[in-house]
Formats: C-alpha cells, sequence, structure tokens
C-alpha cells in the first residue's frame, strides 16, 4: 500500500519502474493518489499547501503511467466525497489554532477538494499477466 502518491508525479516513470521490480504476478498494489482535475495555474492556492514545485498529474496521465509501466488497473475509485466532511472538521479546527490562517493552510486543499479542482483517489493494480 503506497500513502499519496503525488510526490512521485514529477519522476512517475521512474518511481512505477521501481514499484514494478518490486512486485511479482501476485502482488496486490494499492495506491492513494492527489490528481488534478483542471490546469495546475488554477491551483495557484492550493498549491501553497502542497508545497510542489512540479505539476500534480491527471487521471489520464496517471493511467498512461500505469499502463506504460505493465501494470493492470484492477480497480479505481474516487474517494474525494469521503473527505469533503472531514474538511468542516479541519476548518474549524484550524481556525481555533490560526484564527487569520496564516500557518495552518489545511483549509485551502479543502477548499480545492470541494470545488473539484483535485480528487482524491484510490488505485489497485496488478502487473500485466505474461500470458
Amino acid at each position: 500500500v503506497l500513502g499519496v502518491m503525488l510526490y512521485a508525479h514529477a519522476a512517475l516513470d521512474k518511481f512505477l519502474a521501481h514499484l514494478v521490480g518490486c512486485c511479482d504476478e501476485g502482488t496486490k498494489i494499492f495506491i492513494w493518489d492527489v490528481i488534478r482535475n483542471v490546469e495546475w495555474e488554477e491551483l495557484k492556492d492550493a498549491n501553497r499547501y502542497m508545497g510542489l514545485n512540479y505539476s500534480l498529474l491527471t487521471k489520464t496521465e496517471v493511467l498512461s503511467g500505469f499502463q506504460s509501466a505493465g501494470l493492470d488497473l484492477v480497480e479505481y475509485e474516487d474517494a474525494t466525497k469521503y473527505i469533503i466532511p472531514a474538511c468542516k472538521i479541519l476548518r474549524r479546527e484550524c481556525k481555533k489554532r490560526d484564527p487569520d490562517m496564516e500557518v495552518l493552510l489545511n483549509p485551502i486543499l479543502c477548499t480545492a477538494f470541494e470545488q473539484g479542482l483535485i480528487g482524491y483517489v484510490y488505485y489497485s493494480l496488478r502487473l500485466k499477466s505474461s500470458n
């Protein structure tokens, strides 16, 4: 199980090559990821929280990377709908600790989830069968 693959988006091909090298045909691979649903330029506020110096990938770009690496998608789920309810709690708690929201930037990311700018997704993968 991989926590969040977004930190490997800049080197996805290399990351997936290493991942595939650690697996055999019986290995189940589970990955949680954050993907972008809009142009990267529209995510400047959200990137204040993430601090990435590269663009998040789209679902299509990630799936293409899996295909190129020899991985089959077994299951996919957009789990963003499960993140959004927690955003209300997160905002309230951040406001208590940082009323001016100068340090705690988590709510910015929540807004991006709520607006559909980014998604929190789950992939289940296996190596392509050699048959």
